[in-house]
């Protein structure tokens, strides 16, 4: 999903956001269903995380494609008078309580009018989220189980509930919730994390996981005989 780039004036989408926009709030685990709405609505992330899963026709099998993170948009689909959706393919989940703002549909159409612009930075946000689904597709095409998990536990450290630690970020998360990330079972993911600790890359002690040497997602240099279990 697309991040909105830091500036120190607001574009005309968070504007229109700031000054047209409904709160809305959500529990932890509550999802939506953004093809399905109505009133059609976009909607941005102010505080929180989320996670973009699909599924199967018959939803015995789930996918996480994607995280959301403040600055991130969802429920552009229709904005541009595509095709009605018959069903939901796709679901999106709060990782933590959430804090949205969404504008309508139609009250973004009205707006476009005198500000076309706003197109545009939609535009924008949508090409990065291409960008981010064509590396998920060649992660999932070329990468190794155990990669994969490493590359989705890094990812998992960028977001807003991600924890400093003295070793790198620690994160909370369970062995089904990588298995969906990393397109595995939750078997695999298992392992997969057994040898990720093997070879120091993270430390593990159940759902609570530290990956060492990443910083929010990059990596750092950790200050010398420094290493701490999960607190």
């Amino acid at each position: 999903m697309s991040q909105a780039q830091p500036s120190t004036a607001c574009s005309a989408l968070e504007r229109l956001f700031k000054t047209s926009g409904k709160s809305r709030k959500l529990k932890k685990n509550a999802q939506v269903f953004p093809f399905l709405d109505s009133p059609k609505t976009l909607c941005l992330v102010v505080q929180g995380s989320l996670r973009i899963v699909l599924h199967n026709p018959e939803n015995d099998s789930a996918l996480c494609i994607n995280n959301l993170k403040p600055g991130d948009i969802f429920g552009e689909q229709g904005l541009f008078d595509s095709a009605q959706m018959l069903y939901a393919t796709a679901s999106i989940q709060a990782r933590t309580n959430v804090e949205l703002v969404c504008l309508a549909h139609e009250d973004l159409k009205q707006a476009a009018k005198k500000l076309p612009n706003l197109y545009g930075e939609i535009s924008s946000h949508i090409n990065k989220r291409l960008s981010e689904t064509t590396e998920k597709l060649i992660q999932m095409l070329f990468d190794d189980v155990d990669k994969r998990c490493y590359k989705s536990l890094i990812e998992i450290t960028r977001l807003p509930d991600a924890l400093t630690h003295p070793s790198g970020m620690q994160i909370s998360m369970t062995r089904i919730e990588l298995a969906q990330m990393a397109g595995c079972t939750r078997e695999s993911a298992g392992r997969a994390i057994k040898r990720l600790r093997d070879q120091g890359l993270i430390e593990a002690r159940g759902s609570c996981i530290v990956v060492n040497g990443i910083r929010h997602g990059q990596p750092f240099e950790p200050a010398p005989c420094v290493r701490t279990a999960c607190v």
